[in-house]
């Protein structure tokens, strides 16, 4: 999908730059009402972290692999 993230190897979470240029807060928001996922955002670890989001895989493999579909879809 073209976003820079780091993670997810020995570790359930993933960070990555928030894509269209957008501040952490507003993405979770966008997160939130268009596909009705929740994840972590940056600016909650400080001002260095306003354009970074974290998600984790702690739940279970269906749930997890749905909300990446959902993510995706973001996307198309």
């Amino acid at each position: 999908m073209g976003i820079r993230y780091t993670g997810g190897i020995n570790s359930p979470y993933i960070w990555f730059e928030c894509p269209f240029g957008m501040y952490s807060r507003d993405f979770f928001d966008k997160m939130l009402n268009e596909i009705q996922v929740v994840g972590t955002p940056g600016a909650g670890f400080g001002k260095n972290g306003d354009n970074y989001f974290r998600l984790t895989s702690f739940n279970n493999y269906e749930n997890t692999k749905e909300a990446m579909e959902r993510f995706r879809s973001l996307f198309r």
